[in-house]
C-alpha cells in the first residue's frame, strides 16, 4: 500500500467517479484504476462495486475510507511538523548599513555569517542613512549580529 494508492482511492470515493478523481490527482484514469485494483488485490477485498452510477463503495470500501482519510491526515500533519522543524533551524538575519560600510565590511560580514550558519541561511539587507538605521534598530526591524563576526569594528 502506498500513499498514492490511498490518495487515489480517497479521491475516487469522495468524488464518486474514477474519471473525476483522475483529473483531480493529475493522472490518467487507467493509471488510477490500476492503482486501486492493486490495493484491492493487496487486501483481498473489493473496495468499489461495479455500477453505472460511478464509483460506489462496498462495505469494505466504506470501512477503509475512514482509515485511509486518517492515514492521509496523519501524513499531512507529519509533513507539516517536519516543515516547521526545518524552518526552526533556519538562520535569518536582517541588517541595514550606511553607504560608507557597503564596500569595506558588508560583503565580508555576509560571507562570514553564511559560512557560519551553513545552508538554510537567509539574509535581508538594505543600505540607508544612519538615522533610519537607528530608528529601525529601536523598532526591532533589524538584527545586530556584529558580535558574532570576526574582524575589526567598522
Amino acid at each position: 500500500m502506498t500513499f498514492d494508492q490511498i490518495r487515489y482511492f480517497c479521491a475516487a470515493a469522495q468524488l464518486g467517479s474514477f474519471s473525476k478523481a483522475a483529473e483531480t490527482v493529475h493522472i490518467s484514469q487507467p493509471s488510477l484504476c490500476i492503482a486501486v485494483r492493486k490495493l484491492e488485490g493487496e487486501f483481498g477485498v473489493q473496495l468499489f462495486q461495479p455500477s453505472r452510477k460511478g464509483a460506489v463503495l462496498t462495505e469494505a470500501g466504506r470501512i477503509f475510507l475512514q482509515d485511509a482519510q486518517n492515514i492521509l491526515t496523519q501524513a499531512d500533519l507529519a509533513a507539516t511538523h517536519m516543515e516547521q522543524f526545518a524552518q526552526r533551524d533556519r538562520a535569518e538575519v536582517r541588517i541595514a548599513y550606511t553607504f560608507s560600510l557597503a564596500d569595506a565590511y558588508i560583503p565580508r560580514l555576509l560571507r562570514e555569517f553564511s559560512e557560519k550558519e551553513g545552508r538554510g541561511c537567509c539574509i535581508y539587507s538594505d543600505e540607508m542613512p544612519s538615522d533610519q538605521i537607528a530608528q529601525g534598530l529601536r523598532e526591532g526591524r533589524f538584527d545586530f549580529y556584529r558580535k558574532n563576526f570576526t574582524g575589526p569594528d567598522p
